[in-house]
């Protein structure tokens, strides 16, 4: 009788001392050491797809820019071609090109200020909604793009 009382103490104390087990970090390790890649959760997954549409409009942003910026200078190239072969002439035009530039600045509040009242004029469930649309956009943009694998080479 007494060894059964023994035994369950020692099952007991056994059962109140703590498990230790490897923390994800070192098995995810011991994993790629051995050759083999961990699987992404799902939540992963669309955070890279959603970065990965992220920097495909802001690329697409940046590239309409560039493309602008060029355009300016080709309707302008009269103007620089002046500032080229008369380079003192240049600096008043530049002032004035300062000038106007921090006169739109000053403009820039005012926009804000627009944007916020036209904020607050439409309903509050119509942000969300605007942003998971514009997400959504950017997917239908990569998936019917011409490189279908996308940035994460097809793991979407």
């Amino acid at each position: 009788m007494n060894c059964d009382k023994t035994d369950l103490a020692i099952k007991a104390m056994m059962k109140a001392l703590p498990e230790h087990a490897p923390s994800a970090v070192f098995n995810a390790k011991v994993l790629m050491a051995l050759g083999f890649s961990p699987k992404p959760s799902p939540l992963q997954r669309w955070l890279t797809a959603a970065a990965e549409t992220a920097a495909v409009i802001t690329a697409g942003a940046l590239a309409l820019a560039a493309f602008a910026a060029s355009a300016l200078i080709a309707a302008n190239m009269h103007g620089l071609l002046h500032f080229v072969f008369a380079p003192r002439a240049a600096l008043p035009q530049i002032k004035l090109c300062l000038l106007k530039l921090w006169l739109a600045s000053l403009q820039i509040p005012a926009a804000l200020g627009a944007l916020k009242s036209l904020a607050l004029l439409l309903p509050d469930s119509f942000l969300p909604q605007l942003a998971v649309s514009t997400v959504l956009a950017g997917f239908v943009i990569l998936a019917v793009s011409k490189n279908t694998h996308g940035l994460s080479g097809g793991r979407i």
